[in-house]
Order: C-alpha cells, then sequence, then structure tokens
C-alpha cells in the first residue's frame, strides 16, 4: 500500500511538471488528432494564432496552413519517420498574418501502437526570417555597390593580406583577382614604410581620409 503511494505521488509529481512546462513554454506546444483535431493547446499557441482557447479547440491544425498541401507533405513525413524536427512551415493568424515557424513534432499511438496523432512544439521564426531576408538584401546591395564602384575598393586582414577586391582594383593595378587575393598590401606600396606610418594614422580613430600614399602596379 505504502509502494502504491509512493508511485501515486511520484506519478502526480510528475505530471504536475509536465502541466508547468506546458503552460509556461514560451513556443506553442500541441497535441492533435490525425484529421487535425486539438487535443491540447497551451496558452502561447492562443496568444501566437490569435485565437480563444474554444476557437482553437474548434478548428483543425490544417485550417492553419496557408498552403493546405503542407499538411499532407508533413503527415507522409512524420508517419514514414516518426518525428519531424525544425520542420519549416508557414501558418497564418486569426488576423491573417503569415507566420515562418519551425515545426518539431512526433506521432502519438495507442497501447496497440496504432498512430492516433501528434504532438509537437511550434516556434514562430518569423523575426529571424525576416532579419535574415533584410540582412541577405544587404549583403546585395552592398555587393552592387562594391562591383559596380569606380574606385578601386579592397578589405584586408590587419596584416595586409586580401580578403576581397573590386573590379576596379583589378584593373587599376593590372593584377588578376587570384593575383592579387594571393598578395600582401605591402607589396603595392612603392616605399614599404608607407605602410606602417598608414597603419599608425588609421589605428587610433579606425579610420583615415585623403591620406596620400604612391602605389604601384604590376608593370612597375
Amino acid at each position: 500500500l505504502a509502494e502504491r503511494k509512493r508511485a501515486e505521488a511520484a506519478l502526480r509529481d510528475s505530471e504536475e511538471k509536465f502541466h508547468t512546462l506546458f503552460e509556461e513554454s514560451r513556443d506553442a506546444i500541441f497535441i492533435n488528432s490525425r484529421d487535425g483535431r486539438f487535443v491540447e493547446i497551451n496558452q502561447s499557441s492562443l496568444d501566437l494564432f490569435g485565437y480563444d482557447r474554444e476557437e482553437l479547440m474548434g478548428m483543425r491544425a490544417g485550417d492553419l496552413y496557408v498552403n493546405p498541401e503542407d499538411r499532407f507533405h508533413f503527415q507522409r513525413f512524420i508517419e514514414q519517420e516518426g518525428s519531424v524536427r525544425d520542420w519549416e512551415l508557414d501558418l497564418r493568424n486569426k488576423s491573417g498574418q503569415v507566420l515562418h515557424c519551425l515545426l518539431t513534432a512526433s506521432l502519438r499511438r495507442d497501447a496497440a501502437g496504432e498512430t492516433i496523432g501528434y504532438q509537437g512544439i511550434i516556434h514562430d521564426s518569423t523575426q529571424r526570417r525576416r532579419a535574415l531576408e533584410a540582412l541577405k538584401s544587404s549583403e546585395e546591395q552592398f555587393h552592387a555597390l562594391f562591383e559596380d564602384s569606380l574606385d578601386a575598393i579592397y578589405i584586408t586582414t590587419v596584416e595586409g593580406k586580401f580578403v576581397a577586391v573590386n573590379r576596379s582594383a583589378l584593373d587599376l593595378f593590372g593584377f588578376t583577382l587570384e593575383e592579387m587575393i594571393g598578395m600582401n598590401a605591402t607589396e603595392l606600396y612603392a616605399n614599404a614604410e608607407d605602410r606602417q606610418w598608414f597603419q599608425e594614422e588609421i589605428s587610433p580613430t579606425g579610420s583615415v581620409s585623403g591620406f596620400e600614399v604612391t602605389l604601384t602596379r604590376k608593370d612597375g
């Protein structure tokens, strides 16, 4: 009897911990049937999609998909593999906003081992996706400015090894890209001491402007 009570107490403790994790998770956690009916949803699910509990419990998971075919692809994959991790998915909230999400889920089975549904976590990666898209756009704009500039633009290490040079730099000095990337900036200086002078000037403030220097082309 005492052992049974200990087991029941341990079970209650485990259920309470699970319930706490379930409700306090910042990510949406769900349990649904194979046909998409929600069995359990946490508060973050309601916050993410903007529905109240009665509304969301009355919906099916497929109703949240931007592209209904994605639900079919998800089901086919998870039932073959048993789980998915960071599955990219576009869902829509109550106001119609598209949410870029990462879904991690596993199968739910009954006592006979038959699949009865899915349980998982939905992480909203919308802000991360937007930041990556903005970064990509910024990089593309920088690359266009870098390559289209009529002036020579370069990036070197502190030691002088070229990391990047644009077309105008190659035209100015007469080297190929492979030749110049393999060089040290000091090799372009007519007076090697000017390289040290330049480094002494740039170190205190991080930049120089109008710094006069004599450089040499490939043909001398």
